[in-house]
């Protein structure tokens, strides 16, 4: 480039007044810090404020940790009111000795037990039950009653007392009879009902279902699996009610 560095006369004009007004805002500027700092004219009061304190530093430091430390404060305990009402609680099993039926006095028994004994899980806790459900899932199985001979076994205990004498409500626990399509024959399953549907002529109830699970200790009993396994079914399905 042969005239790098070079300006055209018919731009010069207009170069040149443009430098002298930022030239004039410069020194505008200039003149107007000095005399925000107090140099000129010479003001003592407001250069000394300028000169920075060690004491209202450490003064204002105090002051930024305290809020901080109130805001911090403020978010945990509005935290802990929101979440307050969502504790979780331990599943509720039924220790009920081999070879025993359910009744009603244990249904209660297992209720009061389970709200006198709920309180919080720390996070150590909820690992470790998690951890136990995983390695006690392979051995959950489904209660199933496949003639009236097995039933009869499961509820020895139980009087022959009419079922049509309960009403139909939530909490109770039943034996629902499901009719198998493939093999024509009657499996029968042990849960709790959760909610009451009227309909015209009968109800339409939704039931939780339980598992039965081994243990050296308690032998077999009943307990809620980690899925909850609900279905709904028809009054008429309903053959015991505890």
């Amino acid at each position: 480039m042969k005239n790098r560095g070079c300006i055209l006369k018919s731009e010069f004009s207009a170069l040149l007044k443009k430098a002298i007004e930022k030239v004039e805002n410069i020194e505008t500027n200039i003149k107007s810090g000095f005399r925000a700092c107090g140099i000129v004219p010479l003001s003592p009061d407001t250069v000394l404020k300028k000169i920075p304190d060690p004491e209202r530093k450490e003064h204002e430091g105090v002051n930024e940790e305290h809020w901080t430390n109130t805001l911090k404060t403020f978010l945990h305990e509005s935290r802990l009111t929101v979440t307050q009402d969502f504790k979780k609680g331990r599943g509720k099993k039924l220790q009920v000795p081999a070879g025993k039926g359910i009744s009603l006095r244990d249904m209660e028994t297992s209720d009061s037990e389970a709200e006198i004994a709920l309180e919080d899980i720390s996070e150590d806790e909820e690992l470790e039950e998690e951890r136990e459900c995983e390695n006690e899932s392979d051995r959950d199985e489904t209660v199933e009653i496949q003639d009236e001979d097995n039933e009869n076994m499961f509820l020895q205990n139980q009087s022959d007392t009419n079922d049509a004498d309960y009403a139909m409500e939530v909490g109770i626990f039943v034996v629902v009879k499901f009719c198998c399509s493939k093999t024509k024959a009657n499996k029968y399953y042990v849960g709790c009902v959760t909610e009451v549907m009227p309909e015209r002529n009968k109800n339409i109830l939704l039931v939780n279902f339980l598992t039965k699970q081994n243990s050296e200790k308690m032998g077999e009993y009943f307990t809620y699996p980690t899925v909850k396994d609900e279905s709904i079914i028809e009054e008429d399905q309903i053959e015991k009610v505890f």
